[in-house]
């Protein structure tokens, strides 16, 4: 029971870890198909600045804006911090990923004035 139970913890983290680190990538995708691009060497905190920056003005809603920084602190608890995504903090960051990538979708090819 004790080795199962390890081994559940021990999948849990690395799907979580996985997870994270998809969310982060993706991010980051985002972000360089948008015209951003984000030196590697930067940390995950200096490019969720640098999307704030570029980006803000793009995001309607206060999630949004704050979202690069939410990713940026997930990615950081996770994958330095060894912590785990519950199965909601993932689906909180999948969905705030997609109106991410809306927002930035229909704010690029709105109409110029």
């Amino acid at each position: 029971y004790a080795i199962r139970t390890l081994q559940g913890r021990l999948w849990q983290s690395r799907r979580s870890s996985r997870s994270v680190i998809r969310f982060y990538e993706a991010f980051c995708h985002l972000c360089e198909r948008n015209g951003l691009n984000l030196p590697p060497a930067n940390s995950a905190l200096e490019n969720a600045s640098l999307a704030f920056v570029r980006f803000n003005n793009r995001l309607a809603t206060p999630d949004l804006q704050t979202l690069p920084t939410r990713i940026a602190i997930a990615f950081n608890e996770v994958r330095f911090g060894h912590l785990s995504l519950t199965d909601e903090q993932a689906e909180s960051i999948h969905r705030d990923l997609l109106a991410f990538a809306d927002a930035l979708k229909h704010a690029r090819t709105a109409p110029a004035k």
